[in-house]
């Protein structure tokens, strides 16, 4: 069945109109981007800065927003640093793993001395996967293997050359609920700060870090 010619002048004439309304033409491919328009994957800024060089040339980012999702975090960043090596012929160097430790998970960056000063902070028992009786111990800072041939504790995990994105939202409510009603946040928040692992960057928020990290060129994964 064939259109008649007036309508299919008519659909032409739309798209023309169409794609030239959204700055296109018809026909011609798109070689260069409009005057002033930000570089692909948007503006860079300063405080974004450090996912860009860190060494690595396999980037990738983990992204945690529990507890169980901070364990979960670690032994996968642990594993694909383990997996990347002899098969390979890579060093921990030739990559640049970012763990984000955001909302709910964020509490888990800290030492178990924190978690003792401040019981507030240790989050309810949840379904560890390094096995029972780790749910109330800062499982990541206090050398557990959960039966691996070596550590994959944060610290463990920084010598290695992993970095860390902790979210800042996260971090005042923390201070917050450490300080209680009758402390002061900003001194809980500088002792909480103090005790972060090596590597952390405090970013304005944990999903801004997951968000940067891929305009970036770091492939994402989410833990639980």
């Amino acid at each position: 069945m064939s259109f008649p010619v007036l309508e299919r002048r008519s659909f032409f004439g739309r798209l023309t109109a169409l794609l030239g309304g959204l700055g296109l033409s018809a026909g011609l491919p798109v070689t260069a981007r409009a005057q002033g328009q930000p570089p692909r994957g948007g503006p860079r800024h300063a405080q974004d800065q450090w996912l860009d060089q860190l060494p690595g040339v396999h980037r990738l980012i983990l992204d945690a927003v529990t507890p169980f999702g901070a364990v979960e975090a670690a032994m996968f960043g642990w594993n694909f640093l383990r997996t990347s090596g002899a098969p390979y012929g890579l060093k921990d160097g030739d990559h640049a793993v970012v763990i984000t430790l955001r909302h709910q998970a964020t509490v888990m960056a800290l030492t178990q001395a924190l978690w003792e000063k401040y019981p507030t902070l240790v989050p309810k028992p949840f379904d560890n996967p390094l096995g029972d009786g780790q749910a109330q111990k800062s499982i990541l800072r206090v050398g557990t293997t959960g039966g691996a041939p070596e550590p994959f504790t944060w610290d463990a995990l920084a010598k290695r050359g992993l970095h860390f994105a902790i979210c800042g939202a996260a971090m005042t409510r923390l201070a917050g609920q450490a300080a209680g009603s009758g402390g002061d946040p900003k001194t809980a928040a500088a002792d909480l700060e103090a005790g972060l692992p090596a590597n952390s960057h405090v970013m304005p928020s944990g999903i801004t870090a997951v968000q940067r990290a891929q305009e970036y060129g770091y492939s994402y994964a989410h833990t639980g």
